[in-house]
């Protein structure tokens, strides 16, 4: 287990290089190529700085509109990050390395995560390397989103995400990645639930994840195991996950289904039992144009929803992209410039879902 004293006084004092190392990457990052700023400070360490700058410009349309979200025009940030990346052979079979990374959110001018997170740092975590696989304690990607939900989230904007019941990064995790007869085996253990949006109810999470790839096949299944803290009113639950991705010539086709287990009966509420999320995606390149589509569910979050996109890499680290959004109930859209407001009141059940048009720019280094 990971000292929670521990971990929190490091993010601390990691938190006061956030405003140097964003500096510094905007300061280099228009003179670089596509790949990361590399820095040769230590011999023997390789070091770089990259970062994903994504910005949009969007037109939201609620089904109606309510006190807390009108129609409007105007930009939203589509989670634009920089990090730190170092590491250094310790023998020839381990690697060590550790990754440091802080999001953006551009149309606030704010080092922070536009859906309204409390994610103030995105990635933090010390990691052992090698043919054998890896192993990580700190901040970072779970298993399960790598394994499922990645599949078909492969679209630019702020709507990207969306589509998944289970924890994307969480903080004060211990993790683990290694072949095993062919198949890629992960599994990761999270104490609490350092990004929630709401209150921390979480006590701890447990992950494992289960991957084969057969030529240009990916399959995967996972599951996420999640415990409420004692005295807790909210129920245990447990993910269960399938999916699988498939590319033929300029064809990229992904999908997922999962599930809830949990003593939760009332469809009015997030993880009622038996509740299932599910998506289709196709996505076509020709040359520097990509064409993207994807249909999905989520029951509790958005219900039906749909998402339409064209992409332009206009340069090996910049593209141009428009998007079209759609969901049945309201979950994701919110007012301008700030997070989600899904869950609280009037505002899930009276706006009754919405559209989205966005264009934007993304740059990569």
């Amino acid at each position: 287990m990971i000292k929670h004293y521990h971990f929190k006084t490091w993010v601390e004092k990691m938190k006061r290089t956030n405003k140097l190392l964003i500096a510094a990457a905007f300061a280099t990052a228009g003179i670089q190529p596509a790949s990361a700023i590399e820095l040769n400070w230590i011999e023997g360490v390789d070091m770089s700085v990259y970062g994903s700058l994504r910005l949009g410009y969007e037109s939201v349309r609620p089904d109606k509109e309510t006190p807390a979200l009108k129609d409007y025009t105007g930009p939203r940030d589509a989670y634009s990050r920089v990090g730190f990346k170092a590491s250094t052979a310790l023998t020839d079979s381990i690697t060590a390395g550790i990754i440091y990374e802080v999001p953006l959110d551009l149309a606030n001018g704010d080092a922070r995560t536009p859906d309204g997170r409390t994610e103030d740092v995105r990635v933090a975590k010390f990691q052992l390397s090698g043919d054998w696989g890896n192993v990580w304690v700190g901040h970072g990607w779970l298993p399960y989103y790598n394994a499922i939900s990645y599949k078909v989230d492969l679209f630019d904007t702020f709507y990207s995400g969306f589509s998944t019941f289970a924890g994307f990064r969480r903080g004060e995790t211990i993790a683990f990645s290694v072949p095993v007869a062919g198949l890629n085996v992960s599994g990761a253990y999270s104490k609490g639930d350092r990004n929630d949006r709401q209150q921390d109810t979480v006590d701890n999470r447990k992950q494992l994840a289960v991957t084969k790839d057969i030529g240009n096949l990916s399959l995967a299944a996972a599951v996420e195991d999640v415990k409420n803290k004692p005295g807790n009113s909210g129920s245990d639950v447990t993910y269960y996950a399938v999916a699988a991705g498939y590319t033929t010539g300029p064809w990229y086709f992904g999908a997922k289904y999962e599930t809830v287990d949990s003593d939760i009966n009332d469809s009015t509420r997030f993880n009622n039992d038996g509740d299932v999320s599910w998506n289709a995606l196709a996505s076509y390149t020709s040359g520097l144009h990509t064409y993207t589509g994807m249909v999905g569910h989520l029951d509790g979050f958005g219900e039906g929803y749909s998402q339409l996109a064209y992409r332009y890499q206009w340069r090996p680290n910049t593209r141009f992209f428009v998007e079209y959004y759609t969901e049945e109930e309201t979950a994701a859209i919110a007012p301008e410039r700030q997070g989600s407001l899904a869950g609280t009141g009037d505002f899930i059940g009276a706006a009754s879902g919405g559209d989205v048009m966005t264009v934007g720019v993304r740059y990569d280094f």
